[in-house]
C-alpha cells in the first residue's frame, strides 16, 4: 500500500522546552517483519545540520518500525520538507511523532 502523510509535533515551551518535528512524507508498505528504510529528498533549511538530521532519520526509522513490526509490515518511508530547526530539534521526538501519525494512519484503514 502506498500513504501519504504529513507529521508534525510543534511545542512551545519556555526556558529551553520548545521542540519542532515536521515533515511530509510517502509511506509504502509490504508484507513483513518491521523492516524499514528512510530516504530524504530535502530539508528545511537546505544547510541542516547534518548530525541532527542524521539522527532525526534514525528516530523516524525506529518510530515507523515500532509500528509497522506490530502489523507485519515493512516500510519504505520518502521524507520531504524535513524542518531541522537549529536549536529547536530534538531527535527523539521524531520517533514519538512518526510513531503516532503512521499509528493513526494504519488504524483509520
Amino acid at each position: 500500500m502506498q500513504y501519504k502523510l504529513t507529521v508534525s509535533d510543534i511545542r512551545q515551551g519556555a526556558s529551553g522546552g520548545s521542540t519542532v518535528v515536521k515533515y511530509l512524507a510517502e509511506l509504502v508498505t509490504f508484507s513483513g517483519d518491521g523492516r524499514v528504510t528512510v530516504r530524504v529528498l530535502n530539508t528545511i533549511p537546505v544547510t541542516a545540520t547534518a548530525c541532527l538530521l542524521e539522527a532525526a532519520c534514525e528516530f523516524v526509522r525506529l518510530g515507523a518500525q515500532d509500528v509497522l513490526r506490530e502489523f507485519q509490515l515493512d516500510g519504505e518511508l520518502i521524507l520531504s520538507d524535513v524542518l531541522i530547526h537549529p536549536v529547536d530539534c530534538h531527535p527523539l521526538r521524531f520517533r514519538s511523532a512518526t510513531a503516532a501519525a503512521i499509528r493513526e494512519l494504519l488504524v483509520s484503514q
